[in-house]
């Protein structure tokens, strides 16, 4: 009986750690890598064949040119900056199916390298960019949408990354000059990991602050003005 237990309990403990689910980091990575956009620089693993996991499988790890562009077996030149993992794999697919029956295929990133910058704050599209050429400022906040009618564009800041404290630092830019008189000097060439910051307008923000303060009052203001009417009403 007790021998039994013992084996019932190993057997139980290695179901579980086949079964165990991946960790919450592992997800992130996985999702990360899911929503990731290709850009010149990094390096992609891929499988392709009548079944990518066989020995007729097409293993290739490309590196993305500076174009965007990678070079694969059988299509020739294929652009693969600006896409998903997931992307990708299905457009490989389809263009692969006229020469391999039942083709599978496999993209994964073997490797990050593209070069990126954050345009963060007021404007339309916030989020990272790929730097796929001599990039500006006045090119990343056209890539992010533009700013929005909230955001002061005289007080743009952009914090400049590198690898020492000297190297690192702050910088503002009046976009509105750039914008609207063409002063290129406020145009200023990006790097791998800048940030440019579009803070709100300061009206913009005191009225945000206000509507925050009065915006959970008005059904009160509202009922003490109908009370107030049908008072004036029954005078």
């Amino acid at each position: 009986m007790i021998l039994f237990l013992f084996v019932f309990a190993c057997c139980s403990n290695g179901l579980h750690a086949q079964t165990q689910k991946p960790s919450l980091a592992e997800q992130e990575d996985a999702l990360n890598e899911a929503l990731y956009r290709i850009g010149a620089g990094d390096v992609l693993y891929i499988s392709a064949g009548p079944g990518a996991a066989s020995d007729q499988a097409i293993v290739r790890q490309e590196i993305v040119g500076p174009d965007g562009y990678i070079s694969f077996d059988l299509i020739g030149s294929y652009k693969a900056e600006g896409k998903t993992t997931d992307e990708i794999d299905a457009e490989l697919r389809g263009l692969l199916s006229t020469f391999i029956v039942d083709v599978d295929v496999t993209v994964s990133i073997a490797s990050f390298n593209a070069k990126r910058v954050f345009v963060l704050g007021e404007v339309a599209r916030p989020g990272k960019y790929i730097i796929n050429k001599k990039m500006t400022i006045l090119d990343a906040v056209a890539e992010a949408g533009s700013p929005t009618l909230e955001a002061s564009k005289t007080r743009v800041r952009l914090f400049k990354s590198g690898s020492t404290e000297e190297a690192s630092r702050e910088i503002d830019v009046n976009l509105k000059k750039l914008m609207e008189k063409g002063a290129l000097d406020q145009n200023l060439v990006l790097e791998d990991g800048d940030v440019i910051f579009v803070p709100t307008d300061r009206l913009s923000a005191i009225g945000r602050f206000a509507d925050k303060i009065f915006k959970p009052m008005r059904p009160v203001f509202v009922v003490g003005f109908v009370l107030g009417l049908w008072s004036l009403r029954n005078f």
